[in-house]
């Protein structure tokens, strides 16, 4: 879901790209950056650790090892918000397993037995969880 969520935001993203060229038409003076050997654009910055210009570069985002610019801002904003939301369930779910833990013991140990057997009891399952 959150694929389809992101991939709805790209399309979006290009769309806008597309439209934003062809309004700033040849108005733009161009530079030239020398690390490139390229001509960019006015707000583009060199990125070190990509080793390219980045146009309306914001950071260099390590985990996902890619620069947040402006054609990939949205989609980088709207990864934050889906990873933030899939953390928030995720820590959700296993408050309501510690909570059943305590609450229904023996309902819970039978639980346990069944599913994983004997080998595990509740504290190292509420450890684990």
């Amino acid at each position: 879901m959150g694929g389809i969520f992101c991939a709805l935001f790209v399309h979006e993203d290009c769309r806008k790209q597309e439209g934003a060229a062809e309004e700033q038409g040849t108005g733009e003076e161009a530079l030239f950056c020398t690390l490139c050997n390229a001509e960019v654009r006015k707000f583009s910055k060199h990125c070190r650790s990509c080793d390219k210009c980045v146009d309306g570069f914001d950071h260099h985002c390590r985990w996902l090892n890619n620069c947040v610019g402006h054609k990939n801002y949205v989609t980088f904003i709207s990864l934050m918000a889906i990873s933030l939301v899939w953390l928030v369930i995720e820590a959700g779910v296993g408050i309501a397993v510690l909570v059943r833990c305590f609450v229904n013991k023996k309902g819970m140990e039978a639980e346990i037995f069944d599913t994983l057997g004997n080998g595990f009891t509740r504290p190292p399952f509420a450890t684990v969880v």
